[in-house]
């Protein structure tokens, strides 16, 4: 651009000149020097602006030079990027993520079309002959002094999904320690979860813990990088689950973790192979950066009307309820990590159920449905919405989850969906839920949630800008689940 715009200069002030030389004219001369002067001063303005754009103030010496400003640059303008979607700036901690993968677009290039590092075929070891591996323990609740104060962290199976583990919701006592099966694992000690919904989930200590006994730990030797023990046995997930026992949730015992056949390739192939993951992993956490901050945003008029949820939506109905036997094959459903993970249901990667004739029929998913959270663990997860907008299929819910149609002749499905995730009225949402260990929300409470709606014409255009700042998440998701499958390429050749 800085070279088009330099010979495009170069090229009028040539034929200025020539026009000089050729009169004889002293007030056109002076007329002709004047417009030089301004062609000049134009070209000037153009090029600061070219700088100010750009960042760049001079021609690249070479193509790496060229590379790094780009780089810089794409860097700066995500930034930018998070704050305008956001609608506010970015935490700090957010910041100095990004600025510390500045490599993260050369990366991405880079890795896209690098080759792997030497894999061969390595010994495969029974995990339990190599390494050491324990559970934890649950202190009595019923004694105060074994939580009070407490200043040793203790992980429960849920937060094993941390995947680095820093910190924890819960601290023991020394005294609890002593007096009960909870034991304190070192720093790179490898978990996984091994009972319930969280089973199969792999995470490697960062700090010195314990945990419950729902947990499985394996402990660090000189014949494993933690690391790699780490990432190859959170490849595994699906595999140990497949192994697992009980009805509704899977159970992983020690024994199946144990008799695992895992790998041994020497450390310094172990070392190169977690550092070309960490390069994809990169790029996923700067992705994520993206997905998890992106909350989209729009200013609420005074004068738009407050309407109930049950007034501008009808057919409010709970899914339909099965066992874990019956998933895996028959029609399409919706779980609660679709409507988690997704803004609008992606049907390529629902999971199958076997249910009669009758259950899909009085369970069907429509073109514009909503689908919200009916129950969660996590209170924050409650009432949270998605969108269904595909009509090509046959697709049902499950039990977990509230569907409802929006009457489209007051309302844009879109622009609801939009709604249902401001701050404001997620914080209404999570207030209508009740529950102890887990919390519920029923159909009444949607019902009675009111909102402001301005007239279709507004919530069109405004359903038309959020769609176009959405699309940045969808690209990020893409290239977040091209990253993932690198990963587990990289992980295949091992195994």
């Amino acid at each position: 651009m800085q070279r088009i715009l330099k010979e495009t200069n170069e090229v009028q002030i040539t034929e200025l000149k020539a026009e000089i030389s050729k009169t004889k004219d002293k007030k056109k001369t002076e007329q002709l020097k004047e417009k030089i002067e301004k062609t000049n001063e134009k070209f000037d303005k153009k090029l600061k602006e070219f700088f100010k754009t750009t960042s760049i103030d001079h021609l690249p010496k070479n193509k790496e030079e060229l590379k790094t400003w780009f780089d810089a640059n794409i860097k700066d303008n995500a930034i930018d990027l998070g704050v305008n979607l956001t609608n506010e700036k970015l935490p700090i901690a957010i910041k100095e993520c990004i600025e510390s993968q500045r490599d993260f677009n050369l990366s991405f290039d880079k890795l896209s079309n690098e080759k792997q590092v030497g894999f061969g075929d390595y010994e495969m070891v029974k995990l339990g002959d190599i390494l050491i591996t324990s559970s934890g323990g649950t202190p009595s609740r019923g004694v105060t002094e074994y939580y009070t104060n407490g200043t040793i962290p203790w992980l429960k199976s849920g937060e094993v999904s941390q995947g680095y583990i820093y910190d924890c919701e819960e601290f023991i006592t020394e005294l609890a320690l002593q007096n009960s099966s909870a034991k304190l694992f070192p720093k790179n000690t490898v978990l996984v979860a091994m009972y319930g919904a969280t089973a199969g989930q792999v995470g490697i200590l960062k700090i010195e813990a314990a945990t419950n006994q729902a947990i499985c730990g394996i402990l660090p030797n000189e014949k494993y990088l933690p690391e790699f023990l780490y990432l190859t046995l959170k490849s595994q997930k699906e595999y140990l689950i497949s192994l697992s026992s009980g009805g509704g949730q899977p159970n992983i015992s020690q024994s199946i973790i144990k008799d695992l056949q895992i790998p041994l390739p020497p450390l310094e192939t172990q070392q190169k192979i977690v550092e070309v993951i960490k390069q994809y992993q990169k790029i996923i956490d700067g992705c994520n950066l993206l997905i998890e901050n992106y909350k989209p945003s729009f200013e609420i008029m005074d004068d738009w009307d407050f309407i109930q949820l049950g007034e501008i939506c009808e057919n409010f109905s709970n899914g339909v309820n099965f066992s874990k036997e019956q998933v895996g094959k028959g029609v399409k459903f919706i779980n609660l990590n679709d409507i988690f993970n997704n803004h609008i249901i992606d049907i390529s990667l629902l999971d199958k159920v076997d249910i009669n004739k009758r259950e899909v029929n009085s369970n069907v998913v429509l073109k514009n449905d909503l689908l919200f959270v009916r129950s969660s663990v996590k209170k924050e997860g409650i009432g949270f919405t998605s969108l269904f907008l595909d009509d090509e299929e046959i697709v049902v819910y499950c039990g977990f989850i509230i569907k409802c149609t929006p009457k489209t002749n007051i309302v844009n499905p879109k622009f609801l969906l939009y709604t249902l995730k401001l701050q404001d009225i997620r914080e209404k949402i999570i207030l209508l839920g009740n529950g102890a260990n887990i919390t519920n929300i029923n159909q009444d409470s949607l019902k009675s949630l009111q909102v402001q709606i301005p007239n279709l014409e507004i919530q069109n255009k405004i359903v038309e800008l959020l769609d176009q700042e959405y699309l940045t998440i969808i690209g990020a998701k893409k290239i977040k689940s091209k990253m993932e499958l690198k990963i587990k390429e990289v992980i295949d050749k091992v195994l």
